[in-house]
């Protein structure tokens, strides 16, 4: 699913929490406390952000010090690329005033990425030898897009309604 995810974007968020300080220390912690692990695409992304996390929870600043440290106690540092690659997101930072519009994009690519598994799954359920509640599985798909939809701030209202169309598709 490399087309619905975005590694520079990912890097960038980081780099952007890393170098935010005291001026943009509340989109640092938005960022934060707004992301998940599933919005990132990589494992080493959503280490770090676990670690971010963790700081965060102790009331500790982001910084690249404090961030190592706490990886290397959990010893997630060597599967993040250690210090260095930490490091080299922060060098790489475009812009800290776009961070909100970083971590935007990020929750954006991971609302596509969790709706298409969703009708991914879907789609192999009805494919299944001996399936014949073809419009049961579409309800439950149309339902899990909706969960999906309303833990979201909005945004995905096109494609409820591709989804609501391929419904009538396979209803038909």
């Amino acid at each position: 699913m490399d087309k619905f995810s975005d590694i520079y974007t990912e890097r960038a968020v980081i780099g952007g929490i890393l170098v935010a300080g005291n001026e943009f220390a509340d989109f640092a912690l938005d960022a934060v406390e707004s992301l998940t692990e599933k919005d990132f695409s990589s494992v080493t992304h959503r280490l770090i952000l676990r670690g971010l996390k963790k700081l965060s929870a102790t009331g500790s600043k982001f910084d690249l010090v404090l961030l190592n440290s706490e990886l290397e106690q959990t010893g997630d540092s060597n599967h993040c690329g250690g210090f260095s690659y930490i490091a080299e997101c922060a060098k790489h930072v475009p812009s800290v005033h776009l961070l909100p519009s970083y971590v935007d994009k990020l929750k954006r690519l991971s609302l596509t990425r969790n709706m298409l598994s969703v009708l991914h799954t879907g789609i192999a359920r009805i494919t299944e030898s001996g399936v014949n509640a073809v419009q049961d599985i579409a309800g439950d798909i149309e339902n899990q897009i909706s969960n999906i939809n309303s833990v979201n701030d909005g945004g995905t209202a096109h494609i409820m309604v591709g989804v609501e169309e391929s419904i009538e598709i396979l209803e038909s």
